[in-house]
């Protein structure tokens, strides 16, 4: 039937590298945190305080068991060895439980903002990265393209002062120009915060003291974000512009 459709070909054959990129990317993700000796178990319970050996002992492993570090019989209990000890899941297991939780959404609980679920964190975070990706990538689209395509049809002195600029907006990173201008703009000249997302003690509304606030706290990231977006579509579309100018039409 593919042979017969070469489009349904291309379709299927694209969908099949997604797949396998998909199944790299997680198998990536699995393996590298593991790769360490360090047990994230570990990391929560040197924040546990007061608590008694067999407490302790106890607590240590209902994490285990919540994180899925240790073999579990067909009743739900820790697998032990002759000495008592639980038995250490094996990585293939631990894979296997790690991809059916990811395809039903489930996460898991974080490790380094116990006891919250990864699922509340990343719906917390959520409308922020929106309210700060969304505009940085239409504004800079369109002022992008506006700059570049005046410089391809100017030339001249505002072509060799922009494009060396753009190229160099376009190549740094995101969180390195973040840095520098929380260095520069946050720290050394105080004209913004350099930490946070709307004043101490605030509640997030709808509010105008709220909102002002926020948009205050917002330009240092929309910056760090927009001026690479800008920078790299004044590239393609002075590019474009000038090859379409010197065509024979």
């Amino acid at each position: 039937m593919l042979r017969n459709h070469p489009t349904l070909k291309h379709i299927a054959g694209r969908a099949g590298w997604y797949f396998v990129t998909f199944l790299v990317a997680v198998t990536i993700n699995f393996i590298l945190p593991r790769l360490g000796d360090a047990n994230p178990v570990d990391a929560i319970m040197a924040r546990a305080s007061n608590l008694d050996s067999k407490a302790a002992k106890e607590k240590e492993e209902a994490y285990l068991k919540e994180f899925g570090l240790v073999e579990l019989d067909a009743q739900g209990a820790i697998v032990r060895d002759a000495e008592r000890k639980p038995v250490g899941s094996s990585m293939l297991s631990q894979f296997v439980n790690y991809l059916g939780m990811s395809l039903r959404g489930d996460l898991g609980t974080s490790i380094l903002q116990y006891p919250k679920r990864v699922g509340e964190i990343i719906e917390t975070a959520l409308p922020w990265t929106l309210a700060l990706q969304l505009p940085t990538i239409i504004f800079g689209w369109i002022i992008g393209n506006f700059l570049g395509a005046l410089a391809a049809y100017k030339r001249g002195v505002f072509d060799r002062v922009f494009y060396p600029l753009a190229l160099l907006a376009s190549a740094v990173p995101a969180f390195c120009v973040g840095i520098v201008l929380v260095y520069v703009f946050g720290i050394q000249l105080e004209w913004f915060p350099a930490v946070g997302g709307y004043d101490e003690g605030m509640i997030p509304s709808l509010s105008w003291d709220f909102v002002s606030s926020a948009s205050y706290y917002y330009i240092l990231p929309f910056l760090s974000i927009f001026l690479i977006v800008v920078g790299g579509q004044a590239i393609g579309m002075r590019s474009m512009c000038i090859y379409e100018l010197g065509t024979d039409y």
